[in-house]
């Protein structure tokens, strides 16, 4: 999405909201973007930019308002992502690792136990969901 093309919605999400608080919206369609790009190479400043605020400032008000910094939300999407691929695809961790973002599946496999207490391989074992077609084992 163009920078030019997010402030076009932006502006038309301020219009039919009619809200003062412009922070509360900018913030709404930031993570709007992040769930709709989380795979990509998003940083802080890339958001802050498409609100047009510091770094700085869009970085406190994301926290104040979200209560969790950027990174914090981006990876937590991220691995929420990939929980829902182990379970549901036939790909490779190594794969859905690169699908959420993480080009570096060590990383990923740190990130992902830290949150959820398992490797991305156990927590597939755990709770993949049994394809039509192929026999369970028992």
């Amino acid at each position: 999405m163009r920078t030019a093309d997010f402030v076009a919605m932006v502006k038309k999400e301020l219009h039919s909201r009619r809200e003062t608080d412009y922070t509360d919206v900018l913030l709404d369609m930031a993570n709007k973007y992040l769930e709709e790009n989380y795979a990509q190479d998003i940083t802080l400043a890339d958001l802050a930019a498409r609100t047009g605020f510091s770094t700085n400032y869009f970085s406190s008000i994301f926290k104040e308002k979200i209560g969790k910094s950027f990174v914090q939300c981006r990876t937590e999407y991220r691995v929420e992502k990939a929980k829902e691929l182990l379970c549901w695809s036939a790909k490779s961790i190594t794969e859905i690792a690169a699908e959420v973002g993480y080009n570096d599946f060590t990383y990923f496999n740190r990130v992902f136990k830290e949150l959820t207490g398992q490797t991305p391989g156990g927590y597939k074992k755990s709770n993949a969901v049994p394809r039509a077609g192929r026999e369970e084992k028992g």
